[in-house]
């Protein structure tokens, strides 16, 4: 595409670095406040004791409720710190200052496309799924288990990094607000991140990188710390907020060169 020749990755990268370096402690503040919030909440919700007794009754009914419960609220809470961080990236993006009515009201529009967003590709993926789990039983018979198994983790691997490009843009397209009904933003964030997959590949893979790394080592070392699992969360929201304020770049660049590309057509 014209735009990857023109807007360059390691551009792009060093547009958001200095967008969040001049906006670093109010971002630091939205950081600590949400992590500060999402860590007590798994510190009252989350009870370890709790989840070894019911594996030791092996009640598997209970169990099964038990994380169900916690799915759904750390869910809903992770959707509702992404609303609230898409608005404070736009208020950020049009003033130095915190527009506390802008953020609030930027904040259930987000709600709801990111909720909807969310609905619709569940649903898509419960479908492919079934579709590719038939698939693989019948190539089961026909091919070597093991190499069957390493073809469905690829597959798998590379639909969760497609999704994630997708997703991403689609977080990135609706921070400025819009007209757009939500569907052809959803149509559009497939359009424009599978177009410019050289732009969006290497901030996904970044993204999984550092989760891949931080996350794993500091929530076993700590445990039992809120300190610690604090800083957990401080670390993977910022990666969070870059990465948001990443594909918002991409996503106007992309917008701005449709809108060149059809005056040009048009002359």
């Amino acid at each position: 595409m014209e735009m990857q020749k023109k807007i360059s990755f390691p551009l792009i990268f060093n547009q958001t670095t200095n967008f969040i370096r001049n906006r670093l402690w109010q971002l630091a503040i939205v950081s600590v406040v949400l992590s500060l919030i999402t860590t007590l909440a798994h510190n009252n919700l989350f009870d370890k004791q709790v989840l070894i007794q019911l594996v030791e009754t092996a009640n598997k009914k209970e169990i099964i409720f038990y994380l169900l419960k916690l799915f759904m609220i750390f869910g809903f809470l992770s959707l509702i710190m992404k609303a609230i961080v898409l608005a404070v990236i736009y208020n950020l993006s049009t003033s130095d200052r915190f527009n506390i009515n802008l953020i609030l009201g930027r904040i259930l529009p987000n709600l709801l496309n990111i909720i909807a967003f969310n609905v619709v590709y569940l649903t898509i993926s419960i479908v492919v799924l079934i579709f590719a789990i038939l698939i693989f039983i019948v190539l089961n018979f026909i091919f070597p288990q093991n190499l069957v198994a390493f073809l469905f983790i690829s597959i798998s691997l590379i639909y969760l990094v497609v999704l994630t490009a997708i997703y991403y843009y689609f977080l990135g397209s609706i921070i400025q607000p819009t007209v757009k009904p939500f569907f052809q933003k959803f149509a559009e964030s497939h359009t424009y991140a599978l177009s410019y997959w050289r732009l969006t590949l290497p901030m996904v893979l970044i993204y999984y990188l550092i989760a891949i790394v931080i996350e794993p080592v500091l929530n076993s070392a700590g445990e039992n710390n809120i300190t610690l699992l604090l800083i957990v969360c401080i670390t993977l929201l910022f990666v969070d907020i870059f990465t948001m304020s990443f594909f918002y770049r991409i996503s106007i660049l992309s917008k701005n060169h449709e809108t060149i590309s059809n005056t040009h057509d048009i002359r």
